[in-house]
């Protein structure tokens, strides 16, 4: 009865895992009912089935497991707030191909992970897990791709990306970075246009940084 007992629990366990797998930002890319569908079809045709496409196309799309913090939404607010940094969020819809893309085009880009790694706290769940659907319950999402920069201490949503381009990213990571350099700095003003006089004048420590990380991540795209 032992033996049963332990069969039984480790049966448990595995399916609670199975389920957790299914339910995590991991497999949010893939359409197992359309796989499914697609080698069914090859078979009746007498094609070959491959799995080597489908390992080349989740390799591809894969999340970027090496910056991710892996952890609940209150972890990750703690983290970032102990260690100083905003916290970036994106939510994956796998319905949503552009969603995807962010994995292959811009999260893996070396110049964007670097400033990330510097700067933020990067926290990315699959929309049906149950940290996206607590995240969900107090930030709304009305368009896909979501991606928003939250301030770990008070749960601000400070300014929120969709219809994302991983050309134009940078700008938009260095443009914030320039007006909020580090949660302990103060809110600056957007700098007014400058004629081509005043455009001469020194830069500042914090714009030289910010024109610095700009041409680092132009060069990486």
């Amino acid at each position: 009865s032992g033996i049963n007992a332990e069969y039984m629990m480790n049966n448990r366990v595995n399916k609670t895992m199975q389920q957790r797998r299914v339910r995590s930002v991991f497999d949010g890319f893939r359409d197992f009912e359309a796989e499914t569908r697609n080698m069914e079809d090859r078979l009746e045709a007498g094609l070959p089935v491959s799995r080597s496409k489908k390992r080349t196309l989740e390799e591809l799309f894969k999340p970027p497991l090496d910056m991710m913090y892996q952890g609940d939404w209150q972890g990750a607010r703690d983290h970032a707030a102990k260690t100083n940094r905003w916290l970036l969020v994106n939510i994956q819809d796998s319905k949503e191909f552009q969603c995807q893309v962010l994995n292959r085009d811009l999260w893996s880009n070396p110049g964007v992970k670097a400033i990330i790694s510097e700067h933020f706290v990067f926290w990315q769940q699959y929309k049906e897990s149950d940290e996206a659907e607590r995240y969900m319950t107090f930030y709304t999402i009305k368009e896909w791709p979501y991606v928003s920069i939250i301030d770990p201490r008070t749960g601000e949503n400070m300014v929120t990306w969709s219809h994302i381009e991983a050309t134009a990213f940078p700008e938009l990571m260095t443009e914030f970075l320039s007006l909020h350099p580090s949660l302990e700095s103060p809110v600056k003003e957007p700098p007014r246009k400058k004629g081509r006089t005043d455009a001469m004048v020194e830069m500042d420590e914090e714009a030289q940084m910010a024109a610095a990380i700009k041409a680092s991540l132009a060069d990486t795209l």
